[in-house]
């Protein structure tokens, strides 16, 4: 608790990547700390406070809670994974991919101690900060196929609680109508384009990746008009 790093994309990409590597290895995983009433005292009486949370007080959802959302929305049939993906089939023979770019903090940022307030949070830089290109080559699809590609983003520019605060100025005395506004607008943002397979069946698809970004890519095909 009282590390605004819970608050930040840093741990939804942590999250997404975690599941990914431990594909298989388990038959459970657990979150601990629904909202963050769990960790309320006194003194905690900013719209985030760094608590464990998935949701605020207020019930703002934060990056973690999306990640897990869309962890959730994976196929029950596991393709394929890679070091930054993982490839799954639902019910309705739809491909639903999760991509991430998780990165740990270089040597000289990390953390003394546990508690990480809003300064250093600010100036924590990561391993990898560039940006990270994802091609994969989709095999056996429809030869005259077209694909409708949605993808949602998990980033600093949509779905970031913290980042939104941050164009309030970080101020702790919202009023009700500011903190609903955080509500709406701390959201992933959503992507649709379309794709074509070539002769042989194949649909190459492209995606790039800031850094502690997390998208859920969606393909399925595109319904005549």
């Amino acid at each position: 608790n009282r590390n605004f790093l819970n608050d930040s994309c840093f741990r939804s990409a942590y999250l997404a990547a975690g599941v990914i590597d431990l594909w298989g290895k388990t038959d459970l995983l657990c979150v601990m700390g629904g909202t963050d009433w769990i960790s309320s005292y006194f003194d905690t009486n900013r719209v985030i406070n760094g608590g464990v949370g998935l949701l605020t007080k207020d019930t703002i959802r934060k990056p973690a809670f999306f990640a897990l959302a869309f962890l959730n929305d994976l196929g029950p049939q596991f393709l394929s994974r890679g070091k930054n993906y993982i490839i799954t089939r639902n019910e309705k023979n739809e491909l639903i991919i999760l991509f991430h770019h998780f990165s740990w903090f270089r040597k000289e940022m990390i953390p003394g101690d546990e508690q990480v307030d809003l300064d250093k949070v600010r100036k924590i830089r990561f391993e990898d900060e560039k940006p990270l290109k994802i091609q994969l080559n989709l095999l056996h699809m429809d030869p005259s196929g077209v694909y409708a590609i949605k993808n949602r983003r998990l980033n600093t520019r949509s779905g970031s609680l913290l980042d939104k605060w941050k164009h309030l100025g970080f101020e702790s005395d919202l009023t009700r109508e500011e903190i609903k506004y955080l509500q709406a607008v701390s959201v992933p943002e959503i992507e649709l384009e379309r794709g074509s397979t070539d002769t042989d069946g194949t649909l190459k698809i492209t995606v790039e990746l800031d850094a502690q970004e997390v998208v859920l890519m969606h393909i399925y095909r595109r319904r005549k008009n």
